[in-house]
């Protein structure tokens, strides 16, 4: 990108070494821009610095600007106080207390401080302009405002100009007359003088002096933000989680070891079943078969029970499942007992038909009676034994089932006392929770209504913050119309007073060369008659007449040329100062254009973010 210098000479042909005039012009308009941008555009001319800051009235940061943006301490922004307050940001009851979560700032003739003190700073400012002709971009700046900086500067170039203009008009040039030829007596008398050109004088006013805009608008404090925090609240209620009593597995419960061996375990019949004699053929004829007892099983799923006590710790599928498993033990005791009936059933029956057989048979043999008697006995040794083993058992087991029982309901007990006792205890602790809470739940409404109260009060002086940015923005965009207005009217008066300045002058440059012909033809005339006239003797005063003829048409040839050159030169310049009228006109109504433009289309949004 061309550089300055470059870019306002484009558009006004300013191409004078006078580049300290110029670099004025591209400062001036740097801070005419920034004081009429809104904050969001101010925002992007900030530049930053960094100190620690020091207790109030041994302040040491010098600033050289008052245009401050942001300030932060450690990484929180500072709300700003007036300086007479710094001595109350001590204060802790004072709405200006300053502390390491709410620091503020102030700014003090030229020295700008933080409080708390001993904080890291760094605060956003606007430096003072230092922009050469030599430079092509503006350092921190917003890229879509640049132009203007431009077309500031060349409409005091175009200024300048045209006040070069009025001190680089024409002069005309007056050219002395020819001498008369002196004639003797005898001569022809010349009657006249021959005219003389007599340039009229250019007088024209002075260019008007154009001022900066001003803008007198006073550019609204923004309020102090408080965020309002809920204070008096106490400490919020904790509820204590209570603690279930550790549950103790039935099998480590019970242990085997305390009630010996009482387990039963399977039915084993240890008696031996008698083999039948062999009998001679004279023997009885007996082939019914002793009864032999069934023996019942019995296998309990402990191991389900034991899930859902130890696994899923569910105290009534554990009561269901002791339930189903002491089902199961009664059947087979009932199992048992059933199949020791029809044994015994079996078995008198067998021992009739054995006696009847024995009674039938007329046995020769003696030896097969005793063989018989020795059976006989033999089955009922076994019959006992089997009833003997077989009660014993039942016994047993009937034992073993009660102390099972006995066991179930002192463990089901226990765990039973130790949840009652954490339901209890849970119960307990809620409704001293509930208590407590009660009592935070009334002190959280009052202070939550104490800061809707606050901030109802922060939002109308927000409201009225915004209110005063538009009354801001109207007052300037009618500063800006009132200096186009007036800039307009007087330029417009000047510019008429100088052409009709300039027109009355060719009018009476004319006026004087029409007089000077007019005379000069009178003269002519007159001459020409005296020369027709005169019936010279000396042909030496006719020369010298025809020489002073000659002369005089040469000078009245040099004043016509003389004063058409004047002419030309004249409108020449009349046509560049016009040139320059018409192009600082359009690069000033560019300029105010763009200016209204770029605060306008940043207005509505920095409304909308305040709000």
């Amino acid at each position: 990108m061309a550089d300055f210098k470059t870019r306002v000479s484009d558009l006004t042909n300013f191409e004078s070494t006078d580049d300290f005039a110029l670099r004025d012009w591209l400062n001036e308009g740097y801070r005419e821009l920034v004081n009429v941008f809104p904050p969001n555009l101010k925002e992007l001319c900030y530049s930053n610095l960094k100190f620690t800051s020091t207790p109030e009235g041994t302040e040491v940061e010098s600033i050289s600007t008052s245009k401050i943006g942001i300030v932060f301490a450690h990484d929180l922004e500072c709300r700003q106080i007036q300086p007479r307050h710094k001595y109350k940001a001590a204060n802790s009851s004072s709405y200006f207390y300053a502390t390491s979560s709410d620091p503020v700032y102030y700014m003090e003739g030229s020295k700008l401080n933080v409080l708390p003190y001993d904080s890291p700073v760094t605060y956003y400012y606007i430096a003072s302009p230092n922009i050469t002709e030599t430079d092509s971009s503006v350092d921190n700046f917003p890229d879509e405002a640049e132009y203007l900086i431009v077309l500031y500067a060349s409409c005091r170039a175009i200024h300048r100009l045209m006040v070069n203009k009025s001190s680089n008009l024409p002069t005309f040039v007056n050219i002395a007359p020819p001498s008369a030829p002196t004639m003797t007596t005898q001569s022809v008398t010349i009657n006249g003088t021959a005219p003389t050109y007599v340039a009229p004088s250019l007088s024209l006013s002075a260019a008007p002096t154009i001022n900066n805009l001003n803008i007198t608008a006073v550019v609204p404090v923004a309020p102090d933000i408080i965020l309002s925090t809920l204070t008096n609240l106490g400490v919020a209620p904790t509820y204590t989680s209570q603690s279930l009593t550790t549950q103790v597995a039935f099998n480590d419960y019970w242990t085997l070891g305390d009630f010996g061996d009482s387990d039963p375990g399977e039915l084993n019949i240890t008696a031996v079943l008698p083999s039948v004699p062999t009998l001679s053929d004279n023997s009885i004829s007996f082939s019914t078969s002793a009864p032999t007892y069934n023996v019942q099983a019995v296998s309990p799923n402990y191991a389900d029970a034991n899930n859902w006590l130890n696994t899923e710790e569910d105290s009534e599928m554990v009561a269901s499942r002791m339930q189903i498993i002491g089902s199961e033990i009664q059947k087979y005791q009932a199992d048992m007992q059933n199949q020791l009936n029809i044994f015994n059933e079996a078995n008198a029956e067998y021992q009739a038909e054995l006696q009847k057989a024995i009674k039938n048979a007329d046995l020769s043999s003696q030896d097969d009676s005793q063989k018989l008697q020795k059976y006989s006995s033999e089955v009922q040794a076994y019959s006992s034994q089997v009833t003997s083993q077989t009660q014993e058992y039942a016994q047993k087991l009937s034992r073993y089932q009660l102390e099972l029982n006995t066991v179930y309901q002192a463990w089901a007990k226990t765990q039973s006392d130790n949840l009652q006792k954490y339901q209890s205890d849970m119960q307990n602790e809620l409704n001293i929770f509930n208590k407590e809470n009660a009592s935070y739940q009334v002190k959280l409404n009052e202070a939550i209504k104490n800061a809707d109260l606050d901030n109802a009060k922060m939002s109308n002086e927000l409201q009225k913050y915004s209110n005063e940015i538009q009354i801001y923005q109207a007052q300037v965009s009618q500063s800006v119309q009132e200096y186009q207005q007036n800039f307009t009217k007087e330029f417009q008066i000047w510019q008429t007073k100088r052409q009709t300045e300039l027109q009355e002058f060719q009018n009476n440059m004319q006026n004087k060369l029409n007089e000077f012909n007019d005379a000069n033809t009178e003269y002519q005339a007159k001459m020409q008659k005296d020369l027709k006239d005169a019936d010279l003797a000396e042909s030496k005063e006719g020369r010298d007449l025809q020489k002073y003829s000659q002369e005089l048409a040469s000078y009245q040839g040099q004043v016509q040329s003389n004063v058409q050159d004047f002419q030309n030169n004249l409108q020449k310049q009349v046509t560049d100062y016009q040139w320059y009228q018409n192009q600082y006109a359009q690069l000033k109504q560019e300029y105010n254009q763009g200016l209204q433009m770029l605060v306008g289309a940043n207005a509505a949004p920095q409304q909308q973010a305040q709000q």
